[in-house]
């Protein structure tokens, strides 16, 4: 079940100060500001680390701007949502690493990346360049833990293709997870998580298998939580793809496990001869995302791609 809704909640803190007369009110009243202060820290306090770890990945020596390292092949889908793209103008920039506008204008300024890209050479007439992020926001980040996913104390969740270690950053300060695993196959990209969690002691919940996912059957079993988040587009032949897809149909099994995915399961397979049935696998939990407060109502896009499910069987 996801958390309760704003309207709900405001329902119940109504009922409750119905309940209270005098003194009692205004001390209930008083303590509640003081959790809604301590809590408004501690939440500034987590973004501000999680920022202070993309920086960090920022400066490793071994992180591109693309975030795409040079032990990584990158293999523009053939078939999907950006299969009509010319691969010349897809751009990988990390939504994690650069989360803003500022931050890209930044970036084009030291002249490190273009937001266009020229229709006719040598002439004016240019084109906006098609930005692709293979990691999860912070605004994604925050959704997933903070209100799509229960309470995660005593769980544990496995995040397939991990990269950078993202989701598990997020999982860690956001989540109170008892486990945190990252299933990576490149050993560069495991090496950086690696330093990151040794940097930050993260190890105490956190760590990175550095394996094909289809050799961790056993792990996935146990999950209770599974993130699949962009995981094989760019990064796995369509023949890889479906092989991985029928694994996981098969491994991932245990009634009531949640799987919280980036595109839509519909949309990742649509395109992959899997012979995958949805509906007698998972069941999808619908999300509000209209009741979660963003700085810019323009990023809750970012939001309606993340998808929620439970396995049925």
């Amino acid at each position: 079940m996801s958390a309760p809704s704003v309207a709900n909640a405001v329902t119940e803190f109504s009922n409750i100060l119905e309940r209270l007369h005098g003194s009692l009110r205004d001390e209930f009243c008083k303590k509640v500001e003081e959790i809604i202060s301590e809590t408004a820290q501690d939440e500034a306090k987590e973004d501000k680390i999680l920022r202070c770890i993309a920086e960090k990945i920022r400066q490793h020596p071994n992180v591109p701007v693309s975030a795409v390292v040079n032990t990584e092949t990158v293999i523009h889908p053939s078939v999907g949502e950006f299969s009509d793209l010319d691969p010349s103008t897809v751009v990988s920039l990390d939504n994690f690493l650069y989360e803003d506008d500022d931050a890209i204008d930044d970036l084009c300024e030291q002249g490190l990346i273009s937001r266009n890209y020229c229709l006719d050479c040598g002439s004016h007439k240019t084109a906006p360049l098609n930005f692709i992020s293979h990691s999860a926001s912070l605004l994604q980040l925050k959704f997933v833990f903070q209100h799509a996913l229960p309470d995660l104390r005593g769980k544990t969740l496995v995040d397939v293709g991990s990269r950078l270690g993202v989701v598990l950053y997020g999982a860690y300060y956001y989540s109170s997870a008892k486990a945190i695993i990252g299933v990576e196959i490149n050993q560069q990209l495991c090496s950086i998580q690696n330093d990151m969690i040794k940097e930050f002691q993260l190890d105490d919940r956190v760590q990175v298998l550095c394996a094909d996912v289809c050799t961790k059957r056993s792990l996935l079993e146990k999950g209770d939580v599974i993130v699949l988040h962009n995981v094989f587009e760019f990064f796995a032949a369509e023949e890889v793809q479906i092989k991985i897809w029928k694994f996981l149909r098969e491994v991932l099994r245990t009634k009531g496990m949640l799987l919280v995915t980036v595109p839509s399961l519909a949309e990742s397979l649509q395109h992959l001869q899997t012979d995958i049935d949805l509906d007698s696998w998972v069941r999808q939990i619908p999300l509000d995302y209209t009741d979660f407060v963003l700085p810019n109502e323009e990023d809750r896009d970012q939001l309606e791609r993340i998808c929620l499910y439970e396995v049925i069987g």
